[in-house]
């Protein structure tokens, strides 16, 4: 069952100027881990992208207390770049003024995992 996850409060919608999680339409699509685990490798994709000037957050899987699973991009060291878990809720807070917010890549497509991580390793903008 995909996850049921909704952001109760956002704090920074009017400085982001959008939403930060996608549409219902989109969330209603993103799986839990125990269904990203099911799910075989070669269909594995990136449901949302969310960005910084330095960081990038690939996600596959939201639980439902908003807890992510993804791919984190570590622009300034690559080689920090790692999978890892990551709350939803607190990058959604996170500002660091005067400029610093996460932003959602409202133009990002589900993805396959394999061809976002083709473009990465190619030093390629995804």
């Amino acid at each position: 069952m995909p996850t049921t996850f909704t952001m109760p409060v956002e704090t920074r919608r009017k400085r982001r100027g959008h939403a930060f999680l996608p549409p219902k339409a989109v969330m209603r699509r993103v799986p839990t881990l125990d269904e990203y685990d099911l799910t075989p490798e070669a269909n594995q994709k990136f449901w949302i992208k969310f960005f910084s000037p330095s960081m990038t957050w690939f996600v596959v899987s939201v639980e439902e207390d908003g807890t992510a699973f993804g791919y984190v991009v570590n622009h300034a060291d690559p080689w920090a770049s790692e999978w890892g878990t990551f709350s939803l809720p607190e990058l959604e807070r996170l500002y660091i003024p005067p400029f610093v917010i996460i932003e959602r890549d409202k133009f990002f497509e589900p993805t396959l995992i394999t061809e976002v991580m083709a473009r990465l390793d190619a030093g390629r903008h995804v």
